[in-house]
């Protein structure tokens, strides 16, 4: 089963979860580790306005480093009050009202004073953070460190030359554009710098660490949705959600365009805002906004489950350059979906995770929030396992799909779609604290609560998509691991591979019927392991031949231009996921070989991004290609590109090649890839070694230089490789195996 939107956004906010507090934080003020040989250190955390929403920042370290030290924070207060979010926190804060200059001198030496830290840790290379610490390590000597997690100085530049020069001679304020500009040249004279964003890592230096989360505190599962709607009284309305302060450079007044557009019964809800503001009032005059003012951080969570939709629509300018948004970070946590801008860091951090659209564009903004609302936890497509047992259904078989899903909205839209066929669901586990992932392996039987509901017995029959020992038909989905291996050079160190060759040993020895999805990947059963060639039958794949189909090429044009693409660019488009694998080094290698400099490249899918654009811009070509993530709407794509690529290295069959053939396009992929006894050379598409990105350049050219009249007879050719591969064929295949059984 495949949900459209990324049920599991929490992949990228798991990785660091170890380091950081959960967000229902003890009000103890440290929590000593055991052993007289581990010295608690008492920290001071200097922030440069405790009035404002860059205590945040502060707040944060100060959870992370609290779990083992004393923390204070301290700095001056140029507003009334404490910033309201962190009002209950449990943190200690020190400080002092702030003036402006020459007043304000008087305070400094008062403020240094307050940090007696044995660290001195400043949030942000501001005078009235860093320069205070500096201040303070002068006073009495002992480390500085130092956090960046915004280019300062690009708060000031966005106005231009004239509103720079208005700012420059500003200098009664104490966190002014002169004060700052002298803070960020001192950074050197820290003793340790600490950046959030690979643009700071470059403008700095400094020790790359991101905003993270404790996703073990921000589970979803222990939060309630349906009260945290009925608190916003939103009802039934789907939901999309800003949540910080709402300052310009942030899109919102984009985002309010993009969600009017959508129509409808679509509500923004606006959290963070200050009320009495112009904008706010402007926003909560609209039939479809909501505004909300600022909440406790440790509230946030509480709210954030509500959104169908977190949005995230920062602004390219030089606020944002070298920002990444923390609210990125709740929203992946607590696995909601997110739509952001290509900004900084943002679709490095979001791939796989978030659908990113260009900054400023309104209009793919919209299309964007349209599509994931459409999908969110409301429409289920069927892969894999799912799609056998609906399909098997159709044949008047009773099929109980076993496996184990989560309580949430992609869970009961499957339960639900199960019921409509009239496939019973008693086999299938639902778990309050799990969600329902990508691809749910309905049948595989891999937890113990599923072997124990197979082991009951009283079936005709057992069909397994994944490697069990329970079953009677076998679908090698995945081919084989020695095969795998075979290409990466055929070592199975480690455990894990060693593991996998014994299991897939006695799955080939041991399963009656097994079904192999293209002629490949049987040849390398029987070879590999022996198996009997009458015990391995090839069933291939289905494609959904409406979805995927030439008409959709009627909006190629809006769909490029989307991405900035113009209608002449000739355009390769690469769908997979798990880059390594399927390719895409060979891909990004051909582009560069490509003769015309115009081309582009699209990259569909998730994988290790950061590797490729290094490889990329190595060789000149980063800024040729765009990178989409994965994609519910993966039809359009197909219908805006020239051909498509998948030089894989392994590839049992490939639904890109039904899903590009059907889609008219043609398909240059790999000697590796089952799917390739599909390509006709020169007539739909092209067989090419993996690694020869020469010839993969050479085997695309081919495809841009031919006619109008050529390419149209290529689209055809493609179409009619696609159209036997239907679900229905798929079925006959599963059928012509069940005969076999008494």
């Amino acid at each position: 089963m495949r949900s459209a939107v990324c049920c599991a956004t929490r992949r990228s906010a798991t990785s660091s979860a170890s380091v950081v507090a959960a967000s229902s934080w003890s009000a103890t003020p440290a929590r000593r580790s055991p052993g007289p040989w581990r010295a608690t250190i008492r920290i001071s955390i200097l922030a440069f306005d405790l009035s404002d929403n860059a205590t945040g920042r502060a707040e944060l370290l100060a959870r992370l480093l609290a779990q083992q030290h004393e923390v204070t924070i301290v700095g001056p207060r140029f507003g009334a009050e404490l910033w309201p979010p962190v009002r209950a926190s449990a943190a200690t804060y020190r400080s002092r009202p702030g003036r402006r200059y020459p007043a304000f001198a008087t305070d400094l030496a008062a403020l240094a004073r307050l940090a007696d830290g044995d660290v001195l840790y400043a949030s942000k290379p501001r005078p009235t953070s860093f320069g205070i610490g500096l201040l303070a390590r002068r006073l009495r000597p002992r480390p500085l460190l130092l956090d960046i997690d915004d280019w300062e100085l690009g708060f000031f530049y966005r106005s231009g030359a004239w509103g720079r020069l208005g700012r420059a001679l500003n200098v009664g304020n104490p966190n002014g554009l002169p004060w700052t500009w002298l803070c960020e040249r001192a950074v050197k004279r820290a003793d340790a710098v600490t950046v959030a964003s690979r643009f700071l890592e470059s403008r700095f230096g400094g020790i790359l660490i991101p905003h993270v989360r404790d996703t073990d505190g921000w589970d979803p599962a222990r939060y309630d949705r349906a009260e945290a709607r009925a608190r916003l009284g939103v009802g039934p309305r789907p939901v999309v959600m800003f949540l910080g302060t709402p300052r310009g450079y942030k899109g919102v007044d984009d985002l309010v365009a993009a969600v009017e557009r959508l129509g409808g019964d679509t509500l923004l809800v606006l959290v963070g805002a200050d009320l009495e503001s112009v904008s706010a009032r402007r926003w909560a005059a609209m039939p479809h906004v909501k505004v909300m003012g600022e909440i406790p951080f440790d509230d946030v969570p509480r709210y954030l489950i509500a959104a169908d939709v977190v949005a995230v629509p920062q602004r390219a300018t030089s606020d944002t350059v070298g920002q990444v948004p923390a609210k990125i970070f709740d929203a992946m946590a607590l696995g909601r979906p997110i739509v952001a801008t290509s900004v900084s860091m943002i679709p490095e951090i979001l791939e796989g995770a978030g659908a990113v659209v260009p900054a400023g564009n309104v209009a793919a903004l919209a299309e964007a929030i349209g599509r994931l609302l459409k999908f969110a936890e409301r429409d289920v497509r069927l892969g894999g396992a799912a799609n056998a047992a609906h399909n098997v259904a159709a044949l008047g078989a009773r099929v109980v799909p076993v496996g184990v899903i989560g309580r949430d909205g992609a869970g009961e839209a499957l339960l639900a779609l199960f019921q409509r066929a009239g496939i019973t669901t008693h086999g299938l586990v639902v778990e309050a604290g799990r969600m329902t992932p990508m691809k749910t392996r309905i049948m595989a039987g891999g937890y113990p609560a599923t072997r124990r509901f197979v082991a009951r017995g009283g079936w005709d029959l057992v069909q397994s998509h994944e490697r069990t020992l329970c079953q009677q038909v076998y679908r090698a989905g995945e081919g084989c691991h020695r095969g795998y291996l075979a290409t990466r050079g055929g070592s199975a160190r480690g455990l894990y591979h060693r593991l996998v060759l014994a299991l897939e040993r006695r799955i080939f020895a041991g399963t009656p019927a097994i079904a192999a999805i293209a002629r490949r990947g049987k040849r390398e059963i029987e070879t590999l392991y022996g198996v009997a060639s009458e015990k391995v039958s090839v069933v291939y794949n289905g494609v959904d031949l409406e979805r995927f189909h030439p008409r959709n090429r009627a909006a190629r044009i809006s769909v490029r231009e989307e991405i900035g693409l113009g209608a002449a660019a000739w355009t390769t488009l690469f769908v997979g996921s798990g880059f390594e694998r399927k390719g895409l080094i060979t891909a990004v290698e051909a582009l560069a070989a490509l003769g015309d400099r115009d081309s582009r490249l699209v990259v569909i899918g998730r994988g290790h991004r950061a590797t490729h654009e290094a490889h990329a811009a190595r060789l000149g070509v980063a800024e040729r290609i765009v990178w989409l993530g994965p994609r519910p709407d993966v039809e359009r794509w197909y219908a805006a590109a020239d051909v498509a690529v998948l030089p894989t290295r392994y590839e049992p069959f490939g639904n890109v090649h039904l899903e590009a053939l059907a889609s008219g396009l043609p398909i240059v992929t790999s000697t590796e890839a089952g799917g390739s006894e599909l390509i006709q050379d020169g007539v739909n598409g092209a067989v090419i070694d993996p690694r020869d990105a020469k010839a993969l350049a050479v085997a695309v050219d081919r495809f841009r230089e031919m006619s109008a009249a050529g390419r149209e007879a290529a689209s055809a050719a493609a179409r009619r490789a696609a159209e036997p591969f239907t679900y229905a064929a798929q079925v006959a295949g599963f059928s012509r195996i069940y005969g076999n059984f008494p």
